[in-house]
C-alpha cells in the first residue's frame, strides 16, 4: 500500500491473512519520521512518542502520534478505525489520513500519515513492534 510519497511493503511468504487468536495487541513505537512542509521545503519534525493498539478480536485499531516543531507547535495525529482482511487498516477525514498494515504474524505494524494544517501539511511514516 502507498501514497504519493511512501510505499509500505511486507513479506508474506505465501500467506495473506493475519494469524488467528492474536487478541488485543499494544505496539511500541520503533521508529518514525515526520516532515512539515509549508510550501518552502520540508523540515523534519520531532517525534515525541505514540501509541498503537490493534484488537484482532474486534478488527479495530487506535493510534496516537505526538509531533512537535517550532513552526507548528505540538501536533497530535490521532486515529481510530477498522482492520480489514489481510491486516490492512486506515482512517480518513477531511484533514488527515492514516493507512497501514500489520505483519501476518502480528509482531510488527507500520503506517504512513498525512495531516493538512491551515498553512502547510505534515506527512510521515511509522514502524511499531510488540
Amino acid at each position: 500500500m502507498g501514497n504519493t510519497r511512501y510505499i509500505l511493503f511486507r513479506e508474506e511468504a505465501g500467506r495473506t491473512t493475519v494469524d488467528r487468536g492474536l487478541g488485543p495487541v499494544s505496539f511500541a513505537l520503533n521508529s518514525a519520521q515526520a516532515f512539515y512542509d509549508a510550501g518552502s521545503g520540508a523540515v523534519a519534525m520531532q517525534v515525541n512518542g505514540g501509541k498503537l493498539a490493534i484488537n484482532f478480536e474486534t478488527n479495530t485499531f487506535a493510534t496516537e502520534l505526538n509531533l512537535n516543531h517550532s513552526a507548528t507547535g505540538k501536533v497530535d495525529i490521532m486515529a481510530t478505525g477498522n482492520v480489514f482482511d489481510g491486516g490492512y487498516f486506515n482512517s480518513r477525514s477531511e484533514t488527515q489520513s492514516v493507512a497501514g498494515a500489520v505483519s501476518v504474524d502480528g509482531r510488527e505494524a507500520g503506517y504512513f500519515f498525512e495531516r493538512q494544517l491551515e498553512s502547510g501539511g505534515i506527512q510521515g511514516l511509522t514502524l511499531w513492534s510488540r
